[in-house]
């Protein structure tokens, strides 16, 4: 019969206990704020366009209120000329999938030292977003909609539509954006069943 290195088997046992401890951990304490949630810098235009950066939303916790804060991140080089030689179609189009790749990818090590953070699971990544006539369809792989409770889906549901919204060129085109996971239209997220519209509602005050 086959034994494992107890040394190292009891060592990645501790290690996947740990990390199991620190999601829950996450998810148990945005679920004690009850108060509404509110986002920072709405004022912020981000409707011109600018090859530099793009616009997400991470969470801070103020005074037992969730806040959104805006965040404009720095694109690579890279995706700097990707942007600047788009035409306007296919640069709404880019810009929405680098937002989103920031956005899933969570905050920076600078960015959590200033205690900000994301509700969105660990290894939730963009699967596709297409276009499909006048609908823009933004596909999120199945992480999307695991663990936490009602606050928690929430939080990670609004941090999703104010990205998209703060780099859709307008308001016209946010309109007729759909929400996938794993290929199929999303009716509810999470395991509280979070319904959702879709298209999706822009309108913070409805979800």
């Amino acid at each position: 019969m086959f034994l494992p290195n107890l040394p190292t088997f009891i060592f990645s046992l501790l290690v996947l206990f740990a990390l199991n401890a620190c999601v829950s951990a996450d998810y148990s304490k945005i679920n004690n704020y009850k108060t509404s949630l509110k986002v920072s810098n709405s004022n912020l235009n981000t409707k011109t366009q600018d090859s530099n950066f793009v616009y997400i939303y991470l969470v801070k916790v103020k005074e037992n209120e969730i806040i959104l804060e805006t965040i404009k991140r720095e694109l690579s080089d890279s995706e700097k000329e990707k942007l600047s030689k788009s035409n306007l179609a296919d640069y709404e189009l880019l810009k929405l999938k680098l937002s989103l790749k920031a956005l899933l990818k969570g905050p920076t090590d600078k960015e959590l030292k200033n205690k900000l953070g994301s509700e969105i699971p660990i290894g939730t990544h963009l699967i596709s977003i297409n276009r499909e006539n006048e609908k823009l369809i933004i596909n999120l792989s199945e992480q999307f909609g695991y663990g936490g409770g009602s606050a928690s889906i929430i939080t990670r549901y609004k941090q999703l539509m104010k990205t998209l919204q703060a780099n859709l060129n307008s308001n016209q085109n946010a309109k007729n954006v759909y929400l996938n996971i794993e290929g199929k239209p999303v009716e509810r997220i999470g395991g509280e069943g979070l319904i959702i519209s879709n298209p999706m509602n822009f309108d913070l005050d409805k979800v």
